[in-house]
C-alpha cells in the first residue's frame, strides 16, 4: 500500500500533540476552591465577606461574571428577557425584593440568583432554590423569593 510521504509527519505531530495538549478553552473556576485566583486576588475571609469586600480581581461581582458570561447569560423564558442586576430600588408592581436571597452591598448581582462555586450534585445553571423533579426544573421557589405576588 502506498501513502504519502508527509503522512508520517502528520502522524508524528497528531502523536506529540496527544503527548503535550494544549489548554483549547479557559479552565472552569466553578468546580473548586484550587481555582479561586480566576476571580480573586485573595480568598476573602469571613470578615471580608460580612463587609462585602470579595478581594475580586475586577470592580464588581457582575463585572467579575461577566468576564466569561455574556451579559445576555440570564435571559428568562419566552422573549428571553434579561434579568436586571446591580439594582436596590424594587418597583412595587413586579417585585418586592429578596425575602432570602443574598443582596450584596444592598443590590441584586448574579450572586444573588447563582452559586459561585458548583453545589454537590444536581444544579441548573448553579441558581439557588431550584427544585428538580426528574428532569424537570421547578424555579418557583426561586421566582417567588422576589415575585411571590406577581406571577
Amino acid at each position: 500500500m502506498y501513502r504519502h510521504p508527509g503522512f508520517a509527519l502528520v502522524v508524528l505531530f497528531a502523536c506529540l500533540s496527544l503527548a503535550n495538549p494544549v489548554e483549547s478553552a479557559p479552565v472552569n473556576p466553578h468546580i473548586s476552591m484550587d481555582l479561586c485566583p480566576y476571580c480573586h486576588v485573595a480568598i476573602p475571609s469571613p470578615d471580608d465577606i460580612a463587609l462585602g469586600e470579595f478581594r475580586l480581581l475586577r470592580d464588581s461581582i457582575d463585572t467579575t461574571c461577566k468576564t466569561c458570561h455574556a451579559d445576555t447569560a440570564c435571559a428568562l423564558g419566552i422573549g428571553q428577557v434579561v434579568h436586571p442586576s446591580g439594582i436596590g430600588n424594587w418597583n412595587q408592581r413586579v417585585c418586592d425584593g429578596p425575602k432570602t436571597l443574598p443582596l450584596y452591598a444592598g443590590k441584586i448581582t448574579c450572586a444573588t440568583c447563582h452559586y459561585h462555586l458548583k453545589p454537590v450534585g444536581a444544579d441548573f445553571k448553579m441558581v439557588r432554590k431550584v427544585n428538580f423533579f426528574g428532569n424537570d426544573v421547578d424555579l418557583s421557589a426561586f421566582c417567588a423569593d422576589c415575585h411571590e405576588d406577581y406571577y
